[in-house]
């Protein structure tokens, strides 16, 4: 029996979050033509049967009718149950975290070894980044469900 290599597997996996990347909804039967668009030969039917059917378990895509998916935005949140008032302080966290990071370093007394953690503060900055924007786009995921079933 053949089992596909995690790498394999991770391939697959981003395929399909491009795949589904538009937030519509997408069938899943017509994957193989945009493999092909895209030239990807080596992901098989019963490979992204697979690992969409793990996606959707984990919640990473959700089936809105048979064979018809659309990817979950705020996923990592609702697999942690994270509610908007605990996301809150994480951000604020995150922002502090940001004005440290951003805070001014004089290069000019770094040795060669501190110079080189530069570009990973700058990394790490970005990141908080990245977090508060997921996180911000949850919030407003949220919202806009209150704000419509009222």
């Amino acid at each position: 029996m053949w089992v596909a290599s995690t790498e394999e597997t991770k391939l697959t996996e981003s395929v399909i979050l491009d795949f589904l990347s538009d937030g519509r909804p997408h069938r899943l039967r017509d994957l193989p033509q945009y493999l092909a668009e895209n030239n990807i030969e080596n992901i098989g039917r019963n490979l992204y049967n697979n690992v969409i059917c793990r996606m959707k378990d984990s919640g990473r895509v959700k089936c809105i009718s048979r064979g018809v998916y659309v990817i979950e935005t705020d996923w990592e949140f609702k697999r942690y149950g994270c509610k908007e008032d605990n996301i809150k302080p994480i951000i604020q966290i995150l922002r502090n975290a940001q004005r440290e990071l951003a805070r001014p370093i004089s290069v000019i007394s770094l040795g060669e070894n501190e110079k080189k953690f530069i570009s990973d503060i700058q990394g790490l900055y970005m990141e908080c980044e990245k977090l508060i924007q997921k996180m911000e786009g949850s919030k407003e995921v949220e919202g806009s469900e209150e704000v419509e079933g009222t």
